[in-house]
């Protein structure tokens, strides 16, 4: 089973983050892996992809033309995340081992280092309103969830458990990160405040889930939802109840977002030769 930043080995060549109009639709440290689809702003889809060498960021029109390449001596680029007025990328950079966070805007200017350690820095998040990114980080030892201000300052460690915490995504009314956590020894899915530190679970045994992600209207959460086969994909409501499986098929299922208005999901298949969206 692949799973989380344990080794999800992917040979996949393109790692895309949706930024569109949309139309309908892991570590101890992680090896490359699709980054997720995310909400569509302004047409355009930010990827990463290795297609003129070490994994870089591009960004391209949602039909595919006017592909631009953003990024040029960073490798091991990854989990590109768009600000909510879609003028900046957040992504990782770095290595498999040791990676931080950076942003850039959507022109190939600015280009802002945000972390500078030796330990891993990945997974940004940019809070609603842009002020804040959220990212998971072992600077401490332990994989925990960590919030800075989007110039870098002020980090501060939200989580602090022996598992690993990661995956943060940010609630639409900025109240609420959604993690993934083995704390318990099985996936789960945990809630933190940005500004107290207070956690609440989301999802417990016996279910096992990971990936969350928010609807736009904050009301349901979507998430990869853990079975012997890999992960399908399942939604319920932020407080744990009415869980659904919504798609449950023979392949693997990972990563989902949602459209902006909520009716369609994305995510990210393996059940060709390669992961597509």
């Amino acid at each position: 089973m692949r799973s989380g930043r344990g080794g999800l080995a992917l040979h996949a060549t393109i790692l895309l983050a949706l930024v569109a109009a949309c139309v309908p639709a892991e570590p101890p440290l992680p090896a490359p892996t699709p980054s997720p689809p995310t909400p569509p702003t302004d047409g355009l889809i930010a990827f990463v992809s290795d297609r003129d060498g070490p994994e870089a960021l591009f960004v391209m029109r949602s039909d595919g033309s006017d592909v631009r390449r953003l990024t040029a001596d960073l490798t091991a680029v990854s989990h590109p995340a768009w600000s909510s007025d879609g003028t900046r990328i957040a992504f990782s950079a770095g290595s498999n081992t040791a990676s931080d966070v950076y942003t850039i805007f959507v022109d190939g200017s600015g280009l802002r280092r945000l972390t500078a350690d030796p330990s891993g820095n990945f997974y940004p998040t940019w809070s609603p309103d842009g002020s804040r990114l959220a990212f998971t980080s072992n600077r401490d030892g332990d994989w925990d969830i960590h919030v800075m201000d989007s110039d870098g300052s002020g980090v501060r460690q939200l989580t602090d458990s022996p598992g690993l915490d990661d995956k943060p995504q940010w609630s639409p009314d900025g109240s609420s990160i959604a993690f993934a956590t083995t704390r318990s020894g099985r996936p789960e899915l945990m809630a933190v405040d940005p500004d107290t530190g207070a956690e609440e679970t989301l999802l417990a045994q016996p279910k096992s889930g990971v990936n969350p992600a928010w609807s736009p209207d904050g009301e349901q959460l979507a998430f990869n939802e853990v079975t012997s086969a890999g992960f399908d994909i399942a939604v319920m409501a932020p407080d744990g109840s009415n869980q659904r499986t919504v798609i449950a098929e023979s392949a693997s299922e990972e990563r989902p977002r949602w459209s902006p208005d909520g009716g369609h999901l994305t995510y990210y298949s393996d059940a060709g030769e390669s992961w597509d969206v």
